[in-house]
């Protein structure tokens, strides 16, 4: 009789392991060291922003620049509003 119960509680723990081990392989994009240092304007060709979720619990900011690879920049970075205002301009 309290069979059912076990084996659907079995079945939903296992459902969020398996949630959280498809969150871990997949992981943040940004792994290398934050850069804090400015990137000028002229040489970003995009700029994503990924808010935290199950794939990552922080936000990433990633510069792509016209003549280089991509920039995994810190989000507490002083210069980054005004790079992203001038940038949507």
């Amino acid at each position: 009789m309290m069979l059912k119960p076990v084996v659907l509680l079995a079945a939903l723990t296992l459902c969020c392991f398996i949630t959280e081990l498809h969150a871990a392989k997949i992981g943040c994009l940004c792994r290398s060291s934050l850069v804090l240092r400015p990137v000028r304007p002229g040489v970003v060709a995009n700029i994503t922003v990924t808010p935290p979720s199950g794939r990552c619990r922080r936000v990433e900011i990633i510069i792509y620049r016209k003549n280089g690879g991509p920039i995994c920049v810190n989000p507490k970075a002083k210069w980054l509003p005004e790079l992203l205002k001038s940038f949507d301009e």
